[in-house]
């Protein structure tokens, strides 16, 4: 078999980069702090944004001065500038605050809604799968179908997690 077929090189690079992940955890974390609004969209996703703060916390006392400050999204300035841009005096009853509302806030709340929504799926969905592992039991099926179904919870159950902590982000 030759080194440039296909079979050989997925492997060594997963290899590759299992090293790489492994290395990267004995590097130490760097002192300068970029927050939330300085970190990826994958570092948002895990909170690792926050390693620092783990880091402190596990080595000694936390304060209430090394808490990280809120991102530039989440202040109040923000908010308002972002709801002033859309609100009119000159109009009248429900929608003097509506219009405004649903155009500052609009794509976020429904992005919020769809994130809860697949998460109550996600929710009732486990149980199922659950039953299914149950009758492959019972039933003494195909040993594939257990893992199949058992690795279908692992990921309904970590997918869940990660749009329930995105939802309450």
């Amino acid at each position: 078999q030759s080194v440039g077929d296909y079979k050989f090189i997925i492997p060594f690079m997963l290899e590759v980069l299992c090293l790489i992940i492994l290395i990267s955890q004995w590097i130490p974390y760097a002192d300068i702090y970029q927050g939330e609004d300085g970190s990826s969209f994958a570092a948002n996703l895990v909170f690792q944004w926050l390693n620092f703060l783990f880091v402190k916390g596990f080595r000694s006392e936390i304060s209430v001065k090394d808490l990280p400050s809120l991102p530039k999204i989440l202040s109040l300035k923000h908010i308002l500038g972002k709801f002033e841009k859309f609100y009119d005096e000159k109009t009248t009853g429900l929608r003097r605050l509506l219009v405004p509302l649903l155009k500052s806030f609009g794509v976020k709340f429904l992005a919020g809604s769809l994130l809860r929504a697949i998460n109550d799926v996600l929710i009732f969905a486990s149980p199922q799968v659950l039953r299914k592992i149950l009758r492959v039991i019972e039933q003494d099926g195909e040993v594939w179908k257990g893992y199949f179904w058992c690795v279908l919870l692992l990921v309904i159950a970590l997918t869940q997690s990660t749009f329930s902590a995105q939802y309450f982000k």
